[in-house]
């Protein structure tokens, strides 16, 4: 049947829809491992966690867990950062670093039909990544232009100034990245961090279009990685919120703002209420902050609020970036 372009499709509500579970297996290292299947879509993504440890070191050592797993890229002992990038390129496969407070680790999107031939270098980035010193040195350099272009643009400035203020300068949450923080990453503690605390509690999301049998081989080759026990927890430090901060800047066009507070975890029994409430607020492209600060005022171009979260806080916030002289009202109508 030709299919008439010139009618939009009819709109329908769903009556109702079935999200299927994951099928789950524990693995003989320990690893956690879950399958989504993709009948009919031969692309493959591969996601493997562990516990993060960004929040345990200290403050000075804030960038350790990133620059560690940019590293991994970097070098092996079978091939160079260059080889590795040509590598996946050639194969038409990306790897990627995860990074949050909770979890890190590295992600992988490719196809099932390369997939035999990529899996073996994505496998070794586990247990065999070098460090060269000077490539550690490039990335050091490239760290501290971006922390410079971050300073300079003040929707960077308002989400660190927000995080800050929300749990204090001192707390790991809430620390904010400056040069000197690079300076202190060496080579030693990339490699001590990579033999000792990465790779804790493995969990490996994988989703594609896998035969039984086929599944069985992925299994035995995850089960390779290593799997470390899971570190005495740490104790984190009070937070110190602040309830408001300005950052005055003269020659800037526009306004940065950031209006939040303390959420509700996902467990909690009114999560999903709020997350429709927040959704009809700012949410959405037609939510309510955007037909009133965008389209009736012209004031953004984009407003929006979202529930996020770091490591085990929850938090809710409204983001925007807005015309200089209008920011006071905005806030107000806010």
């Amino acid at each position: 049947m030709l299919l008439d372009r010139s009618k939009a499709p009819e709109f329908k509500v769903p009556e109702d829809f079935e999200l299927l579970p994951p099928s789950e297996y524990k693995l003989s290292n320990g690893a956690k491992f879950f399958f989504i299947p993709t009948p009919g879509l031969d692309a493959v993504k591969i996601d493997v966690t562990c516990k993060g440890h960004r929040a345990t070191l200290p403050l000075d050592h804030t960038l350790v867990p990133s620059f560690t797993l940019q590293m991994l890229q970097e070098g092996t002992t079978q091939k160079s950062a260059g080889e590795i990038a040509e590598f996946f390129d050639f194969y038409a496969s990306e790897v990627h670093p995860i990074l949050t407070f909770a979890h890190e680790g590295l992600g992988l999107l490719s196809t099932k039909k390369h997939l035999h031939n990529v899996l073996e270098e994505f496998l070794s980035l586990f247990t065999t990544a070098t460090f060269p010193e000077e490539m550690l040195e490039k990335r050091k350099s490239q760290r501290r232009l971006t922390l410079q272009l971050e300073r300079e643009r003040t929707s960077s400035r308002a989400s660190k100034i927000f995080s800050k203020c929300l749990f204090g300068a001192n707390h790991p949450y809430g620390i904010e990245a400056e040069e000197i923080h690079v300076d202190q990453i060496q080579r030693e503690l990339l490699v001590s961090y990579y033999e000792t605390m990465l790779w804790q509690d493995l969990e490996i999301f994988i989703t594609g279009n896998f035969t039984p049998d086929e599944l069985d081989g992925l299994i035995l080759d995850f089960e390779k990685l290593p799997n470390r026990p899971i570190a005495e927890p740490t104790l984190l430090p009070a937070v110190n919120t602040l309830l408001a901060v300005t950052e005055p800047r003269a020659n800037s066009v526009q306004s940065s703002i950031r209006i939040g507070s303390w959420s509700i975890p996902k467990n909690h029994p009114d999560f999903i209420g709020l997350t429709v409430f927040n959704t009809i607020l700012g949410g959405y492209f037609g939510s309510r902050l955007i037909k009133n600060i965008r389209e009736d005022k012209g004031h953004t171009y984009g407003i929006y609020s979202s529930l996020a979260e770091i490591g085990d806080a929850n938090y809710w916030v409204i983001a925007a970036d807005v015309k200089k002289a209008f920011y006071p009202e905005v806030i107000q109508e806010i």
